[in-house]
């Protein structure tokens, strides 16, 4: 199923100034290209979701479940990821730039040509991840597993 813009707006509440979703399964959805900034996901589901080239900057994702998501392109900077699971997941020429991973499951992913610059990825585990050309100046690895990963 494609979501369209207007199937996410109608799905946000709007709290204090503030966006979120709550309660949704996203699983094997397809949100490519659409428009997710600023908002807050609470207890969503994107396993196996397409998010190819969506707008995700700023958006709160602590805690969800992103495992097997393909996310090629998508703009993530300054993304909150804190604690997602996001194994087995594409992020192939992401955009996270300043992007809180810290303790973020990413292990088995694919950040080929993924901008981390500033990312914060304290106590992330990156096991098995394929870092092929991906941009880790002044990112935060402090604490990070990175057992057999790839290209670093």
């Amino acid at each position: 199923m494609k979501y369209t813009q207007e199937m996410i707006d109608n799905l946000t509440v709007i709290k204090d100034d503030k966006k979120y979703i709550k309660n949704h399964d996203f699983s094997n959805r397809n949100l490519s290209n659409l428009n997710l900034e600023n908002i807050g996901f609470i207890n969503c589901d994107f396993v196996k979701a397409a998010l190819n080239k969506a707008n995700l900057r700023g958006a709160d994702l602590k805690w969800e479940n992103l495992s097997d998501a393909i996310l090629i392109g998508a703009d993530l900077k300054c993304t909150k990821l804190v604690r997602a699971n996001l194994s087995n997941a594409t992020l192939i020429n992401v955009n996270l730039k300043n992007a809180d991973l810290r303790c973020a499951n990413l292990s088995n992913a694919d950040l080929s040509n993924a901008d981390l610059f500033g990312a914060n990825l304290s106590g992330a585990n990156l096991s098995n991840a394929d870092l092929k050309n991906a941009n880790l100046i002044g990112t935060i690895l402090f604490g990070t597993i990175l057992e057999n990963k790839k290209y670093i």
